[in-house]
């Protein structure tokens, strides 16, 4: 990974966000001080958090160090992830999945269709992880299990943790340790 890509999915990785929580996040969410990420909706660009309710997540303090160095290089942006368009970012799944092709970690296992070509010449195709960004071993929800696993470890209560993942009812949080095993 290149510096931009690996602050963006440390991110991820450091936060337990989804992926539009990451899209918009602004510096203004951001207290460095307090070490946390304060997830709200944004009526200007149209993002609103899942069901509708903001929250803060403690960040870990290495990441909050990287976010200052990248404050001080981006002063006047409002984003945090910006495209070379200097809109917010997106398409991080898209973006991971060719990371992985590019590092030689796929699997070359997975099949899937793709539409190539333009216009009239559309076409559907069949391709393999060997030599296209679609291996289904690599998505964004691993991230927010595994920031989410760091935090029980880490002995933050279980109610924290529904709170900074952002889950209305606890059984959906209780259901990711469960399934992987760790509670």
């Amino acid at each position: 990974m290149d510096d931009e890509e690996r602050i963006r999915y440390r991110f991820f990785l450091g936060s337990g966000c989804r992926d539009r929580e990451v899209t918009f996040a602004a510096w203004s969410d951001i207290d460095f001080k307090a070490r946390t990420y304060h997830v709200r909706k944004k009526e200007d660009v149209g993002f609103k958090p899942k069901s509708h309710e903001s929250r803060t997540i403690e960040l870990p303090a290495s990441l909050i160090r990287e976010l200052k160095e990248r404050r001080e290089k981006h002063p006047h942006d409002r984003f945090i992830f910006l495209s070379k368009q200097g809109k917010p970012d997106n398409h991080f799944l898209r973006k991971l999945k060719k990371i992985a092709l590019r590092a030689g970690k796929n699997c070359g296992q997975c099949k899937t269709t793709i539409t190539v070509g333009e216009y009239n010449g559309k076409k559907r195709v069949e391709v393999s992880c060997k030599t296209h960004p679609v291996c289904e071993h690599y998505i964004l929800h691993r991230f927010r299990k595994t920031c989410a696993t760091r935090w029980l470890h880490a002995s933050v209560s279980m109610r924290d943790i529904q709170v900074m993942l952002g889950h209305k009812s606890l059984a959906t949080t209780q259901k990711y340790y469960l399934r992987w095993g760790v509670m």
